[in-house]
């Protein structure tokens, strides 16, 4: 995240029109495959979010920079005192699919960089198409081996802490403080401290974590703490 020399004006206004921001509406249906789903489009954001801005004198900006393989879009919230904070939103272009593959990328990074750098949410919609990301949920389908021992849970809840530090360095990423980390904890796996996670969920957020490629991994944790620094997160929205 970048931001101006000074962010006291923005920051504020920022929260205040956080007051008056509410999650977007999933007005709109579509079908990919088997799959049914509801969302919410770029449309929908933006006319959701720009009166609250515009009553704290905010305003959105968007520019993009497209080539082959990627868009990048890049995100400024701008305040009528100069004051910005901008972030970048970077999604891979589905080349089979032409310049509907270009389009459908664009479409949901704008989409997305909004909602993430105001802290709100609404379903993804184009997403599916552009990126086929895997969904970051820690939470496992179902609670696997009930019937472990004292011991065997105490393996599996040191082998999940153990993997997530070693994630951690393996993205380069440190936190900013005890709180910062278990705000990204809590967003992340449901537990703000992984000791907390119950024995039998262990194993399955740990093979999930194993299967999040490392810069998928990087973009979420960094994604998750930007939100944590705007005060927006919560544990639903991982």
């Amino acid at each position: 995240m970048r931001t101006s020399d000074t962010i006291a004006e923005v920051a504020s206004a920022l929260a205040d029109a956080t007051r008056e921001l509410e999650n977007v509406a999933k007005g709109h249906k579509a079908n990919a495959g088997k799959a049914r789903y509801t969302y919410a489009n770029i449309a929908d954001v933006l006319r959701t979010v720009r009166p609250a801005l515009a009553a704290q004198g905010l305003a959105i900006v968007q520019g993009q920079n497209i080539t082959d393989e990627q868009v990048v879009v890049v995100t400024r919230l701008v305040h009528r005192s100069g004051e910005w904070m901008e972030t970048d939103c970077r999604v891979p272009v589905d080349r089979q699919g032409g310049i509907q593959g270009t389009g459908s990328a664009l479409t949901y990074a704008r989409r997305y960089a909004v909602l993430g750098l105001l802290g709100i949410a609404a379903e993804d919609d184009d997403g599916r198409a552009a990126q086929r990301r895997e969904d970051f949920d820690f939470e496992p389908r179902e609670q696997r081996r009930p019937e472990m021992t004292p011991v065997e849970q105490g393996l599996a809840r040191d082998a999940l802490r153990r993997t997530w530090a070693a994630k951690l360095r393996a993205i380069d990423v440190e936190f900013g403080g005890d709180d910062e980390r278990a705000a990204v904890q809590a967003a992340l796996f449901g537990y703000a401290d992984l000791a907390d996670v119950p024995s039998t969920q262990c194993e399955a957020k740990k093979t999930k974590l194993d299967s999040v490629p490392l810069d998928k991994l990087k973009r979420l944790v960094e994604e998750t703490r930007l939100r944590v620094t705007l005060g927006a997160v919560k544990v639903s929205d991982a």
